[in-house]
């Protein structure tokens, strides 16, 4: 009978110590690798957003060979202008300069018709995945040629109180803490930028 009650009394202090400490172990050698889990998938998502993004455009361009170099194209019920260099271009902006915000987020949402919605200027972004941005870029002298930057939501630093990006007018695609992509209007080039294991 002793037996059977010494069974029920469950652990002792020293057990449970024990057990706290092999918990804590496991924590400290799982949780940073969890985090870098986290982290590769975050990237794995903007590269996968950013790849068909990049097959999109360069269909694009083939469709504007095939057809001669028009002004627009119109793939699967979708007209887009086309700008002079065979990319994408909001607006039928024809030489690069003077794309804005919204041409960039309008760029996205034509060249992926189902892609992840994105946000602009003052917006909220607490309910979108993506936030476009113009940047100015020197291509062959042009410092006035343009690029569209997607920046990854959770990699900004967005406030609690109006959901607006701190510090967006100085954002580019060099800040540190960013993850995104970016679309050249001129080149067509689609790059994903990786700027998270930056200090601010």
């Amino acid at each position: 009978m002793d037996s059977v009650a010494k069974r029920n009394q469950g652990f002792t202090f020293v057990e449970l110590v024990v057990v706290v400490v092999v918990l804590g172990l496991l924590a400290a050698v799982a949780l940073p690798r969890f985090i870098d889990v986290v982290d590769e998938a975050e990237i794995a998502a903007v590269e996968g957003v950013a790849g068909g993004f990049a097959s999109a455009v360069m269909l694009y361009k083939g469709q504007w060979l095939t057809e001669g170099k028009p002004s627009e194209i119109n793939l699967d019920g979708v007209t887009i202008g086309i700008n002079r260099y065979g990319y994408p271009s909001a607006g039928r902006n024809q030489d690069g300069t003077n794309i804005n915000n919204r041409s960039c987020q309008q760029m996205l949402n034509e060249v992926l018709p189902s892609a992840p919605k994105a946000a602009i200027a003052n917006a909220d972004v607490r309910d979108f995945d993506y936030y476009a941005r113009r940047q100015n870029v020197d291509i062959d002298g042009n410092s006035s040629r343009s690029q569209c930057n997607y920046f990854w939501v959770p990699s900004l630093d967005v406030r609690q109180d109006n959901g607006r990006v701190r510090g967006r007018n100085r954002l580019t695609d060099s800040s540190a803490g960013v993850l995104g992509f970016s679309f050249n209007v001129v080149t067509g080039e689609v790059a994903v930028f990786n700027q998270l294991n930056q200090s601010n």
